[in-house]
């Protein structure tokens, strides 16, 4: 892979085809939609992790309800999903 690739935070787009090739273009539009239906529905996307690559990892054992409460506040905030609430949330006055 060149340096031109940019890293980005959105799991749910993962092309799948039978060559490299397919799943490339099938992720690029994916992402590409993706990211046209939250500027749509007025969503920021996520930034570029090109310059900082995500390759750390935190374990957080919750309690069933605690989870629940993370994912509900998380959604109602426009996230994806609670890495990201949290993530955001936390990192906001770096």
């Amino acid at each position: 892979m060149s340096g031109s690739v940019t890293h980005w935070s959105i799991p749910e787009a993962v092309g799948i085809g039978k060559t490299i090739q397919e799943c490339m273009t099938q992720t690029r539009e994916l992402l590409i939609s993706g990211i046209g239906t939250m500027l749509e529905m007025g969503e920021t996307p996520p930034a570029s992790a090109r310059q900082n690559i995500r390759s750390e990892q935190v374990n957080l054992r919750l309690t069933p309800e605690e989870k629940a409460l993370l994912e509900s506040r998380s959604r109602a905030k426009g996230f994806r999903g609670v890495a990201d609430y949290l993530r955001t949330t936390a990192l906001a006055d770096k």
